[in-house]
């Protein structure tokens, strides 16, 4: 009888296949997981842009060295990786042998969290001269020792809302560092008096949209960047600017020191008060100051005068540069405009005292006249009517309706005008049937004088 087969082997060989299967299947969760993590990756993102290779269309010729092989040679300047969801950084070593020459990074609007990621970031990159962190969800508290980026000037935290001791920290690094932009960035709004200096190299600060309701907010913050040059608060309810800081108790003068250029616009201005106390802006020379309530109710004129006459250092305004002749019509223009007004700025005294006491300038107005109601004549025929005549049309026109009236024909009718202002002269006969009428500047008033060409030289009007 044949032997039977040992069950064991059986179970042993059905195991051994599920132990595979399990093997199998932890080995492909793990390579899913793995490969989801690197989805996160700065690493995985620069790779899938500027590595792989993209098919291009044989019949387009390209010029010039292209990104991803600019990556490939390592020698990619520009890094632009927004809005993929990076977290973390991937194989540190690969990462650094791929961007050692990067001197402009931009990963706004992703999930950065950890500083360790951006001390890697800053280690892998000793070129960088620009750094874009905008609207990642940083930690407030910098528990990292950030390498100095002895390169980097240009720094972007917008929306991130990181402490101003943790910014301290972080410009503490980067001592060639001239722009920082802090845009939309809420919890500024509600400092309390703050006197840490963060940096006294940055010359051009951005404060867009950081929800001040207040002038004295911007001002305290001010202390912390005390030789800023270029100052932008657009989109800031701030109404009232004030002379004086309440918070820190120092002038404007003393905390806008350096400040050459600032943008206003939006920012609920409502008062000719606030673009006077600009003034006390020491340096003063560029101002925009577009979309206020201020100047709803004024015409472009006389927003552009008013407040270069109130303005006496100002070189440019809204992005239009003014120069000597501008301004001394902007001031002249001031000096009319308040001139009947009992309420008069202090600064229209000083411009009188330059312009002289100068009266309004009396309005004339230059646009053509489209009537003009004259008298038609024609002793001959008995006639004599007054016509509302329409400048536009030709002398022909004029012949047309002449002939009507009198019944002479056009080929018979001779048509003389007669300018009231100039009796001396005589009436002047019409010979030119496509002359248009306004070329003989017709007033109210002036004579057409008819008559037929057959009239004995005796009756005719030029004798």
């Amino acid at each position: 009888m044949p032997q039977a087969v040992p069950i064991l082997n059986k179970l042993s060989l059905e195991d051994g296949e599920n132990s595979n299967l399990s093997i199998s299947s932890e080995t492909e969760t793990s390579s899913s997981s793995s490969s989801d993590e690197d989805d996160f990756s700065l690493l995985y993102h620069m790779e899938k842009k500027y590595l792989e290779d993209q098919e291009i269309d044989s019949s387009i010729n390209i010029f010039g060295t292209s990104p991803c092989k600019l990556a490939s040679e390592r020698h990619l300047g520009l890094l632009v990786l927004n809005r993929m969801n990076i977290a973390k950084i991937g194989n540190e070593q690969k990462l650094a042998l791929l961007v050692g020459a990067v001197s402009d990074v931009d990963l706004a609007f992703n999930d950065i969290k950890d500083w360790k990621v951006i001390k890697t970031i800053l280690n892998c990159m000793p070129q960088l001269r620009r750094l874009n962190l905008s609207h990642n969800p940083l930690e407030s508290d910098i528990t990292e020792d950030l390498p100095t980026c002895s390169y980097l000037s240009s720094l972007l935290l917008n929306g991130v809302n990181l402490p101003f001791e943790s910014l301290s920290q972080l410009c503490s690094k980067m001592p060639l560092l001239q722009e920082i932009h802090l845009n939309e960035n809420d919890e500024y709004a509600n400092v309390s008096f703050y006197n840490t200096l963060i940096s006294k190299k940055v010359q051009f600060l951005q404060l867009n949209a950081c929800n001040f309701n207040s002038w004295d907010a911007v001002m305290n913050l001010l202390r912390a960047f005390p030789n800023v040059q270029r100052l932008f608060l657009c989109n800031n309810k701030l109404g009232i600017v004030s002379n004086q800081c309440s918070i820190t108790g120092a002038t404007m003068k003393e905390l806008t020191a350096y400040v050459r250029f600032l943008a206003i616009q939006e920012c609920h201005i409502n008062e000719w008060q606030a673009i006077e106390s600009f003034e006390n802006i020491g340096q003063l020379e560029e101002l925009k100051v577009l979309n206020n309530p201020l100047f709803n109710n004024l015409s472009n004129e006389e927003r552009y005068h008013l407040v270069i006459g109130r303005l006496r250092n100002l070189k440019v305004l809204n992005g239009s540069p003014i120069n000597d002749t501008q301004r001394e019509d902007s001031e002249r223009f001031f000096v009319r405009y308040y001139q009947g007004q009992n309420d008069k700025p202090n600064v229209w005294h000083e411009l009188v005292t330059i312009h002289g006491n100068l009266e309004e300038l009396v309005e004339v107005d230059f646009t053509p006249k489209k009537y003009a109601s004259v008298i038609l004549r024609c002793e001959e025929k008995s006639v004599c009517t007054q016509l509302l005549m329409r400048l536009n049309k030709r002398v022909s026109d004029l012949m047309k309706f002449c002939s009507k009236v009198t019944g002479i024909p056009m080929t018979r009718l001779r048509i003389f005008y007669h300018d009231k202002n100039v009796d001396n002269c005589g009436p002047t006969e019409l010979r030119f049937p496509n002359q248009f009428l306004t070329r003989l500047h017709i007033e109210d008033g002036d004579e057409f004088l008819i008559q037929s060409k057959i009239l004995p030289p005796e009756k005719s009007v030029l004798r």
